[in-house]
């Protein structure tokens, strides 16, 4: 799913530094379909990177392609097979 949505913006989002892997997913919301987007961390992160990237989507992403949640953890979500699973938002 996540090389289906915005995956120029998803290769822009993991160019960034300090950014080791990331997924986006669409999220469902009232005011219609957004993007969440789940980061890996490199060890040297900023304590405030989810911050950063945030301001740095705000800036250098088209609205619909800014995720309005971000999760940061140690390796990507994946289910018992492997695959990447979702998270919560």
């Amino acid at each position: 799913w996540s090389s289906d949505v915005g995956s120029s913006d998803l290769r822009a989002l993991r160019a960034q530094p300090f950014v080791a892997e990331a997924v986006v997913r669409p999220l469902p919301l009232a005011t219609g379909l957004r993007l969440k987007a789940f980061v890996v961390p490199t060890e040297d992160a900023p304590a405030d990177l989810d911050a950063r990237l945030m301001g740095w989507a705000s800036r250098a992403l088209a609205p619909v392609a800014r995720p309005v949640s971000l999760r940061l953890g140690a390796q990507l979500p994946r289910g018992a097979l492997g695959k990447l699973a979702d998270w919560p938002a």
